[in-house]
């Protein structure tokens, strides 16, 4: 049982000059922080310099670069982080992004107050850069210009354990944001580190195998503790029915190895049908549903698992 609370903030850095000094200020003056990890990731812009003048600004700012200087992506980049982190309890912060005053205060209490807790959850709140990089986040989300305002990225219903686990799984409550989330540590002994084979959505399988393994609980307020800037080169705009097929398909192969109830099971067993004839046809027809629907409920049948 944990008497203080301490976090290693880990910030993968990538095409991020303009953004990353704003980021790790954000971080290193709140006392629960511990050290900020940056794990530069390769990009040929100024990124290194500044990180490198932060290090040696800070005496909490620990910088660290793949072998050669490779680009190796964000999951690589934040495992690199993890592993070099000396606090008990991780955070992540995308380094085009910024933390809000105050951003562990409730985390803290409630990991002190509830030994069993694993992770907690919190809201993270939306800036953008110009009208355009507006405009696509409103695309992307599904949401007007009005909304967007005051958007955040968090479940429309939190939910705390084996429920949280099912409504990743099935979905159409919203999700946290990686800026927001604080873990223990001993928690990716359990459920492994971030999937560097996926080139999107490492973060959202990781949330599952994590709430498989471990206790999330939602911070209990709607109050942002970070801030995800929409820009033009957000790479999650690159996200489409191939991507999203890579993800349901990981986790579905994940799922082999293991006993999950009935609800968990047929709750991937759809998302990877579903997935997979969108992402080999191209399109969310009527035709499409019906045929993944069929496909879904056959291997249902065929199943004992899933009865």
């Amino acid at each position: 049982m944990f008497t203080s609370f301490e976090v290693s903030v880990v910030i993968p850095v990538y095409n991020a000059a303009a953004y990353v000094r704003k980021a790790v200020e954000s971080a290193v003056f709140e006392p629960e922080v511990k050290e900020v990890v940056l794990v530069d990731d390769g990009y040929p812009d100024d990124a290194l310099v500044v990180c490198s003048a932060l290090a040696d600004r800070f005496e909490k700012v620990k910088l660290f670069r793949h072998p050669n200087g490779e680009n190796r992506g964000v999951g690589a980049s934040r495992n690199l982080g993890i592993t070099m982190a000396n606090a008990d309890h991780i955070a992540f912060l995308d380094a085009d992004d910024y933390y809000l005053p105050g951003r562990f205060k409730a985390a803290a209490k409630l990991f002190l107050s509830n030994p069993e807790v694993d992770a907690v959850y919190e809201p993270v709140g939306t800036a953008y850069t110009s009208n355009r990089a507006k405009e696509i986040f409103c695309d992307w989300r599904g949401i007007s210009l009005e909304e967007a305002d005051n958007h955040l990225s968090y479940p429309s219903v939190p939910t705390s354990g084996r429920a949280f686990f099912y409504s990743l799984l099935e979905g159409g409550k919203g999700y946290p944001h990686t800026n927001g989330i604080t873990l223990k540590k001993g928690l990716f002994d359990k459920a492994g580190l971030f999937n560097e084979q996926l080139k999107l959505h490492q973060d959202a399988e990781l949330w599952i195998r994590m709430a498989y393994y471990g206790t999330f609980m939602p911070g209990g307020h709607r109050n942002p503790v970070a801030i995800r800037v929409a820009h033009m080169e957000n790479r999650i705009s690159g996200r489409n029915y191939q991507s999203m097929y890579s993800l349901n398909k990981t986790v579905y192969n994940w799922s082999k190895s293991l006993h999950l109830d009935k609800r968990a099971s047929r709750a991937i067993l759809r998302n990877y049908f579903a997935s997979k004839y969108l992402a080999q046809l191209g399109k969310n027809s009527l035709w499409v549903k019906v045929a993944w629907r069929l496909r879904y409920y056959l291997a249902r049948l065929a199943h004992t698992k899933y009865w």
